[in-house]
Parts: C-alpha cells; structure tokens; sequence
C-alpha cells in the first residue's frame, strides 16, 4: 500500500509528522514524503501560513528509509478534500490527524495521546543524535527556552513562579535560547542575570538545548524534541497544564 505524507509547520511538527510516518511503515505502508506545505507556493499563501527554514535535508530523510517526492495535481486534489474535510469537520476528519491515510494521503499533527507514536519518537531520537551529531559531553550548562509569544504579558506572574521553581545548581552557566530577546528582557526580572545563546540558526539552538544539564522548556514542539533527544530527561520542565507537558509524560513512560 502506498501513501503520501505531508509535512507541515515548522521542525518540531515536522518530526511529529516523521515518527508518524515511521509507524505507517511499520503497518506496511510505502510511506513517500511530500515538503510542499513547507514551502512558498500558491497553496501556503492561501492558507497564510509561515514558512519557516528547513535545515532537515533530504540525506536525512533517505536515511530514515523515506523518498521526498515531488507533488502531483491527483495528489493535491487529495490535499484539498483532505482540508475542506478538516473545515466541515474537525472532530473526525479522514487522514488528518489519524493512524491511516485517505484516498492515498494522510497529513496532521499527531499531537494527541491518542495517536501519538510513541516508539516510533523513540527509533527518531536516535536518528536525530546520529544525524546532528550532538555533542554531550561539552561544559554542563542550564537551558530555558522562550519562544517569543509563548507566555502572554498578563502571564508574567506564572511565568515568575516557574523560575522561582527551577532551582539551578551552582556553578552552572545559565542560558537563554529564544527567538525574541527584546520579549525576554521585559518578561521577568529573574532572567536578567541569565545569558543569551548566540545560535547561528534553528538547528544550533536545537543542539544547544539536547545538550543542556538542565532544561526548562516552554510549550514549544522545536523544544519538545530537543528535549527528547536530550539524555538528562529527568531533569527537563516543562510548563504545567500545557498540551505538551501532558505529552511529556506519555513520552517518558516507560
């Protein structure tokens, strides 16, 4: 049986969407991999989606056993019934978000505790740390992760007792990765002794994050799977009462 997979959103959907096709081939399907969602084109614009840089490249999907593909009419056509479908009805849509593809497609991002593949994470963990070369054996240093947006202004008190709860070990350095430092400086005063990241894209704070001693990570998919790739699990936070943390438990639940 052969099926199309769509990726979409930024590298943290992404892998989601990978380790979903990693179970789908384990079903017996012919998993082949189509990055048009990812991409500038007619369909994102009608959508309106942000385009974000994709440092996953093709080396690593053909090493994962998956063929990238080229789009074709028949399969976008698919595409779009697959969406309007979503639109009419997004508690039970057909090959979105689900554990089979429809009509030959299947697209999604396989967030929930019921379809998230769970073994497959792990065989894509280990992909992960073979493919960026992650290196963990490198001065231990303590990680927060703030995603511009992420904590609402009005939230700055939550946010407040999650750093007071995150007790650092002395002698650690202590660093921020972000996508937004004028957001940080005016989130918390509790983080004006901590020091930037200096990452030269996506994929360096990604490293930078897997290789922490320590982790606070924000409800964030990119810090969701660094997270995982990072072996000190035990020691990683994440915001309470959010989606991803209630999937970081089933994650780690062995």
């Amino acid at each position: 049986m052969k099926c199309t997979l769509f990726l979409m959103g930024g590298t943290g959907n992404q892998l989601f969407q990978i380790a979903k096709a990693i179970q789908l081939k384990e079903y017996g399907y012919s998993v082949e991999i189509s990055r048009i969602l990812c991409e500038k084109n007619f369909f994102t614009r009608l959508l309106k989606w942000t385009i974000h840089d994709k440092w996953l490249e093709e080396k690593f999907f053909h090493e994962m056993g998956f063929k990238t593909k080229k789009t074709s009419v028949v399969e976008l056509i698919k595409l779009a019934i697959l969406f309007l479908l979503r639109m009419l009805n997004k508690s039970q849509s057909p090959g979105f978000d689900t554990n089979e593809p429809f009509l030959g497609v299947i697209t999604g991002y396989f967030q929930s505790a019921k379809n998230y593949p769970k073994i497959q994470s792990r065989i894509l963990v280990n992909a992960l740390n073979g493919y960026l070369n992650i290196n963990y054996n490198t001065s231990p240093y303590v990680a927060i992760h703030i995603r511009g947006g992420d904590f609402a202004y009005e939230n700055r008190i939550n946010y407040q007792k999650i750093l007071d709860e995150f007790i650092s070990p002395d002698g650690l350095s202590r660093y921020i990765v972000t996508n937004d430092a004028n957001y940080v400086k005016e989130l918390s005063p509790a983080l004006s002794n901590w020091n930037f990241h200096e990452g030269k894209d996506a994929e360096d704070d990604f490293i930078f994050l897997a290789a922490s001693a320590m982790l606070l990570a924000s409800n964030s998919t990119f810090c969701f799977w660094a997270a995982l790739c990072n072996p000190h699990r035990t020691l990683t936070k994440f915001p309470e009462d959010t989606s991803l943390s209630n999937l970081w438990i089933i994650a780690n639940d062995h």
